[in-house]
């Protein structure tokens, strides 16, 4: 069984607190490998099963940059233009995004993945709306969550219950 037992998400520095959708999303990438015979989220009852969980610690890392200082003078020349300009003036909102993935076997093990992106959503003032900035966090959420699981299904042997513990060498 898969059990996450911490989501941590912030938001340039700043602690939020994470959505269901994206704990949604993570444990269907988990469960797309097919490594784990259960999925507990985040509170879940996982009591009842015997010995060999895998803990799992989240930690979302978000960065957004929507270039407020640029986007002041745009403005002042955009008024001043009367809107005019509007329509030629081109305007940036950056995302980043660091996943971090901590998995802790049932002997104690603990292996630490992590996968980062970036995207640029390019915008006129008027053409700003939040499905662009939507679609923009999705694609950079869902690359690295891709990174993410490529890294787990390459350790698959690390997580098969009837694997013994590693020896103390790294």
């Amino acid at each position: 069984p898969f059990v996450i037992e911490t989501f941590r998400l912030s938001q340039n520095g700043a602690p939020q607190n994470p959505s269901l959708e994206i704990e949604r999303r993570i444990l269907n990438s988990v469960r797309e490998t097919r490594l784990f015979s259960t999925l507990v989220p985040l509170g879940g009852q996982h009591d009842g099963f015997d010995g060999k969980l895998v803990a799992a610690r989240v930690a979302i890392d978000e960065t957004i940059d929507s270039h407020p200082g640029q986007t002041a003078l745009k403005g002042i020349a955009i008024g001043a233009s009367m809107f005019l300009l509007s329509p030629f003036i081109d305007l940036d909102y950056d995302y980043a995004a660091r996943t971090s993935l901590e998995l802790e076997r049932w002997d104690g093990h603990v292996t630490r993945y992590e996968a980062r992106s970036s995207g640029t959503a390019h915008y006129t003032l008027f053409g700003a709306n939040p499905t662009i900035i939507g679609e923009l966090k999705g694609r950079v959420t869902e690359a690295c969550l891709q990174e993410l699981m490529t890294q787990l299904v390459q350790d698959t042997d690390l997580y098969l219950a009837s694997h013994t513990p590693l020896p103390s060498s790294t």
